[in-house]
């Protein structure tokens, strides 16, 4: 653990330095074929751009103490997960620290008790380690005093290790960025487009399959938005959103939704599309919209929004049905 700057066109909202880690893919030691729990160097992790849920909260951490916050990482249970890690954040009111999944990019009050974070056995940033000793581990019923040895047992101090005179971090004071280009940005978007329109056309069989380039041109500048307001950037408010599909509510009977995933490859899109259903709609006059938007962060995360629909002409005359 060690204060480390995050890229420089994140800015210092807190928000976009969870965005951007937790756009970063999950892959367990296993799938790397790990016999033993490998923890990656800030630097191995960027450069891999995959890791589990300590490589994850490890960065956060980081960056967060880069920007002055109070942050620790935390180790325990989750649900579904198993053994995971979270950020710690400290705030002015222990009911108001919080938990950061840096994973999933979601945040919560210690004090929720639907948190899925189910047990907590110790905490640690770059100075001590902490383990829990308290009779319970939930956190939500934790004390989060650290400094009280008869609740949190520290590794250095008076009823622990001695103190080492020096304690050298094995992480890099800075990390290295490369920026995404917008050949590769826009690669990438024209692949998932094609991709599942071929997809979708496949699915259908026999049937014609009508892409409406309009309503699709009409949906990419909400995909855009749907991106800020995930990232912190510019909040997305539900007048915004129903006024941008206004037009289209006015014409079509629109049956869809958006979908987000961190870019590693076009499967699981594919594999999402499959599962909408929405590739079944059929009726006169019947037509599909297919939209996506790429936004790059450094070091080639792509954040992938694709926004999939059928559209039932209400001038047809008939409505159309899903099997």
């Amino acid at each position: 653990m060690r204060p480390q700057p995050p890229p420089a066109e994140l800015g210092s909202s807190k928000q976009q330095l969870l965005r951007f880690v937790s756009l970063i893919p999950y892959l367990d030691d296993s799938s790397l074929g790990a016999k033993l729990d490998v923890w990656n160097t800030s630097d191995s992790f960027l450069e891999l751009c995959a890791g589990d849920s300590e490589e994850h909260a490890v960065l956060l951490c980081n960056y967060l103490l880069h920007e002055g916050k109070e942050a620790y990482v935390v180790l325990g249970t989750g649900i579904p997960e198993g053994e995971t890690a979270y950020v710690l954040t400290k705030e002015m009111s222990s009911r108001d620290h919080r938990l950061w999944n840096a994973s999933s990019g979601r945040v919560y009050s210690v004090a929720d008790s639907a948190l899925p974070l189910s047990s907590v056995g110790c905490v640690f940033n770059d100075r001590n380690v902490w383990a829990n000793v308290q009779s319970s581990s939930r956190p939500d019923l934790l004390d989060w005093h650290l400094m009280d040895t008869t609740k949190w047992r520290p590794f250095f101090g008076p009823k622990g290790y001695p103190p080492p005179r020096t304690l050298q971090s094995v992480q890099s004071a800075t990390l290295r960025y490369r920026r995404t280009s917008e050949e590769h940005r826009k690669e990438i978007e024209r692949e998932v487009e094609g991709r599942l329109q071929q997809e979708i056309e496949s699915l259908r069989g026999h049937r014609p399959t009508d892409w409406n380039r309009s309503v699709a041109a009409k949906l990419r500048p909400l995909l855009k938005r749907f991106e800020e307001d995930a990232n912190g950037t510019k909040a997305l408010s539900k007048e915004e959103h129903d006024a941008s599909l206004e037009r289209v509510r006015a014409t079509y009977k629109l049956v869809g939704f958006p979908m987000n995933v961190s870019f590693t490859e076009i499967q699981p899109l594919l594999d999402k599309i499959r599962n909408t259903n929405i590739w079944m709609s059929d009726g006169p006059k019947m037509q599909f919209v297919l939209a996506t938007y790429v936004h790059a962060y450094p070091n080639n995360v792509c954040s992938v929004w694709v926004y999939v629909a059928s559209l039932d002409d209400m001038r047809a005359g008939a409505t159309a049905s899903v099997d």
